[in-house]
């Protein structure tokens, strides 16, 4: 009874909750940025949401290169991908690919699996003032729970061969999962240049935990306006709001 007189005022808290309390209610389940499932209580709701509504640390920013703080220590980035299935998800607020373990990054000492990547449109980061076309997350967790999670900022231009598989087969359907039988290069996907804007943030989706290493490529990839139009006739406007950085900084090296 409870979880239902606050559900309107969750809502009305977070952009997207409208949108996710329904996969929440349906399936009694949390689907978070990995595959873990999680039973519904409204204490947890409670925490969860106040993270997203008051929390100090979320994502996204506000980028501005006027204002970056040099890191010459800030770690470079090291991929462990290998060509992988492409098993594509649609979860009812973006469209992801799934992966299991074998592929992930190294940042210092810290390893950190892949666990997917999805989409976003327009983009969640906003770089001097300028939001792009789409924003791809690969997003990576550690064996401790911390994420990494690579934001590549893409603009329309010509079409992007790496991920041609994934825009033709993009789930219409809420919860549908398509098996495509297909092999996604997962190395193309990224410029060979792979120099970032590094901070500490939080999950741009629900339950936004504020323990993301957020690696923010610089240099932007090209897709079709083909492709993107593709996912926007499936999710028109997914991008999270803009949050202040407050006491953070962002960082380059």
């Amino acid at each position: 009874m409870i979880f239902r007189i606050l559900l309107p005022l969750f809502c009305s808290l977070y952009f997207a909750g409208c949108v996710q309390t329904k996969h929440y209610k349906n399936s009694q389940h949390l689907e978070i940025y990995d595959e873990k499932k999680e039973d519904i209580n409204e204490n947890k709701l409670l925490v969860d949401f106040n993270s997203c509504s008051h929390g100090k640390k979320q994502s996204p920013v506000h980028i501005l290169t006027s204002e970056l703080k040099t890191n010459a220590m800030l770690p470079i980035i090291i991929t462990n991908y290998h060509t992988s299935p492409l098993i594509i998800k649609n979860n009812q607020h973006t469209i992801k690919a799934k992966f299991d373990n074998a592929n992930s990054i190294v940042l210092g000492k810290e390893k950190y699996s892949l666990k997917q990547f999805h989409l976003h449109a327009p983009s969640e980061h906003k770089l001097d003032g300028k939001l792009f076309d789409l924003e791809l997350h690969l997003v990576h967790q550690s064996e401790s729970g911390e994420y990494a999670v690579i934001a590549i900022l893409m603009r329309s231009g010509k079409e992007n061969l790496a991920l041609k598989q994934f825009f033709e087969n993009l789930p219409k359907e809420d919860h549908a999962i398509l098996n495509t039988k297909l092999k996604i290069k997962l190395n193309d996907i990224l410029p060979s240049d792979l120099s970032y804007y590094g901070y500490i943030g939080s999950l741009t989706t629900f339950p936004c935990d504020e323990k993301v290493n957020w690696l923010v490529l610089k240099n932007e990839v090209e897709v079709s306006e083909e492709q993107i139009q593709k996912f926007k006739a499936i999710f028109p406007n997914n991008a999270r709001e803009i949050h202040p950085l407050n006491d953070r900084f962002v960082e380059t090296n």
